[in-house]
Parts: structure tokens; sequence; C-alpha cells
């Protein structure tokens, strides 16, 4: 899994999203976005499903489903 942090830096572990999906309190901000993406929903500044990304602070671009737009909704109190 690919890390990245707040201040644009980034940095792989070797460790599965399940697993840190595991360690995270219920309740907090992450969300998964796609199979491949877990992000927090503090750091989300735009989203579109038809482009199918989600843009987060530092001008990373996230994978976004259609099958998760209501979770991450639901997640940014927009819905």
């Amino acid at each position: 899994a690919t890390i990245y942090l707040e201040n644009a830096a980034s940095f792989l572990v070797s460790r599965n999203l399940k697993s840190f999906e595991d360690l995270l309190p219920a309740g907090e901000n992450f969300i998964r976005t796609h199979r491949s993406w877990l992000v927090n929903t503090n750091y989300v500044e735009n989203f579109s499903l038809s482009k199918g990304t989600v843009l987060l602070s530092g001008q990373v671009q996230a994978k976004l489903t259609k099958a998760n737009l209501s979770s991450l909704e639901q997640a940014m109190n927009l819905s």
C-alpha cells in the first residue's frame, strides 16, 4: 500500500488496505472509495463520479466507484 501524507510525501508499506481498515476505530473519517483506495474524508476537496475520481488535498487523485459513492456522500454529510 502507498500512504500519502498531508505534506504530499508518500511511502510504501507491505500491508494491505484491509489491515489498515481493521486498525482504524469505527466511525472515523476513513472510507473505501475503491477496492484499492482508503481515504480520509477530512482531506477530500472534490469528487466526480463521471470521472471516477476523488481529489484530495495535495492534488492526490483517488479512484471512486459508483458502488462507494453513497458511502462517501454519507461520510461527508452530503446525503
